[in-house]
């Protein structure tokens, strides 16, 4: 697995069918070992 470098933009996808994530809240993201906290859904 790679590591994320700095200055890079990266993006994610994920199913939201019941529209529980709104635009503009705040949400947090745990891949394997990566945790990233308070990024603002856009």
């Amino acid at each position: 697995m790679h590591k994320p470098e700095t200055r890079k933009n990266y993006c994610m996808f994920f199913a939201n069918r019941d529209n529980y994530i709104k635009r503009g809240n705040k949400a947090s993201i745990l891949i394997g070992a990566l945790e990233i906290e308070h990024l603002t859904v856009q």
